[in-house]
C-alpha cells in the first residue's frame, strides 16, 4: 500500500484481514476510537500525514510485534504540543512499543523553510527535550532514534541537561539524530555544548553515528580546565569513558560561537572519538571569512583539520610501534 492515501478506519479493516508484516500509508484523517486492532505480524509501519491523524492510528492499533516505525508529519506550521505529545505517547504505548528498535519522528523536506520562522497566534508554547520525549526512556531496546522537525506553533529547547537525559535513558542507541531547530527564535536558550559529547560518549557506547542541531564551541575551554582538574584528582571527575567509542560521523546542523582554540577542541574530540571519520557542519562558504560570522565557521574548519592530523600522528605512531 505504498503511496496510498486511505483512512485510518480501512488501514483498521485491512490490519484485521491480511497478516501484513510491512505498511506504508498516508493517511486521509484521524479516527475517533478508542477500540484497539491487533496487528500481531506487523514490523515496520511508515505513515504520513497530519501529526494529529498519525497519532490517532497510532494509538488505535495493537503492534506487538513492531520493529520499526516512521512517520512523516506533514503539518509543521499548524501542529500543537498537545498533537505531538499524543503521538509521542502512543508509539511509545506498551501495546506499540514492547519490540521497537527504530523510532524516526520525521517531517518532509526539512529544508523547505528553514530559515523562515511563523509564529501561529501568540508566542508558542514551550518544552524541553527531556520532557517531550520521556516516554520514549521505556524503550530499553531502541537502536536508532530520529527527531527532523521544524515546528512553528511551540518550540522546544535542547541543551546539556536534556542530552545527558537521552544519554542515560537510551544507552542502546546506535544512531541518534535530534535535527531541529528547537526553540530559535522564540526563546532564550544555550544549545548544547562540549558537555553533550562527553555524555553520550559515556552513556551510548555503541553509538556510531550523530547528527545534534546546534552545538556550542564557547565553552571548550572552560571545559578543557575541568578535565585538568579531573586528572590531578578532582572528585567531579567526568564519567570514565568506553576505551574506545565507535563513533564515526558527527553531524552538526548549526554552530554556536567562536572556538578560541581549534587544536583543543579537537584534542577533546579524538578523546571522546578516536575512530570519529566523517565531521559535519554548516561551512558558510558564501561568508567573508574576515568578518564575526566568517570567522566562527572557519575555527570549526579548523578543528576538522586539527583533528586529521591528531588522527595522522596516531596511526603513525602505531605503525612505528608495530
Amino acid at each position: 500500500m505504498v503511496g496510498t492515501t486511505v483512512t485510518p478506519e480501512s488501514v483498521r479493516a485491512l490490519l484485521s484481514a491480511v497478516p501484513l508484516s510491512v505498511l506504508s500509508v498516508h493517511l486521509a484523517r484521524g479516527l475517533d476510537t478508542t477500540e484497539l486492532t491487533d496487528a500481531p505480524t506487523l514490523l515496520e509501519l511508515q505513515c504520513s500525514g497530519t501529526c494529529a491523524d498519525i497519532a490517532s492510528l497510532v494509538g488505535s492499533i495493537r503492534t506487538p510485534s513492531l520493529a520499526s516505525f516512521t512517520s512523516w508529519i506533514c503539518d509543521p506550521t499548524t501542529m500543537t504540543l498537545s498533537d505531538f505529545r499524543q503521538l509521542v505517547r502512543g508509539v511509545t504505548s506498551p501495546h506499540s512499543s514492547a519490540s521497537l528498535r527504530r523510532l524516526f519522528l520525521c517531517r518532509p523536506n526539512l529544508a523547505e523553510g528553514r530559515h523562515s520562522w511563523v509564529v501561529i497566534g501568540n508566542e508558542p508554547a514551550v518544552a524541553s527535550v527531556t520532557d517531550v520525549f520521556a516516554p520514549v526512556f521505556a524503550l530499553h531496546g531502541l537502536t536508532n532514534f530520529s527527531v527532523a522537525l521544524n515546528p512553528r506553533a511551540f518550540a522546544l529547547t535542547c541543551g546539556d541537561d536534556d542530552v545527558l537525559a537521552l544519554a542515560c535513558g537510551l544507552p542502546t542507541l546506535q544512531g541518534l539524530s535530534l535535527e531541529c531547530h528547537f526553540s530559535y527564535p522564540y526563546t532564550t536558550w544555550s544549545p548544547p555544548s562540549v558537555r553533550a559529547l562527553q555524555a553520550l560518549a559515556a552513556h551510548c557506547p555503541r553509538l556510531t553515528e550523530l547528527c545534534i542541531g546546534a552545538l556550542n564551541g564557547c565553552e571548550v575551554e572552560e571545559q578543557a580546565g575541568a578535565d585538568a582538574g579531573a586528572a590531578d584528582g578532582d572528585s567531579e571527575a567526568s564519567p570514565i569513558l568506553p576505551q574506545r567509542h565507535p563513533l564515526r560521523l558527527l553531524r552538526i546542523q548549526r554552530v554556536e560561537g567562536l572556538i578560541q582554540d581549534p587544536e583543543q577542541f579537537a584534542k577533546l574530540l579524538d578523546g571522546l572519538f578516536p575512530d570519529l571519520e566523517t565531521f559535519e557542519w554548516p561551512r558558510g562558504i558564501y561568508l567573508d571569512p574576515t568578518t564575526e560570522h566568517g570567522h566562527v565557521f572557519a575555527s570549526w574548519g579548523d578543528v576538522w583539520t586539527k583533528l586529521q592530523e591528531l588522527q595522522k600522528d596516531r596511526r603513525g605512531e602505531g605503525a612505528s610501534s608495530a
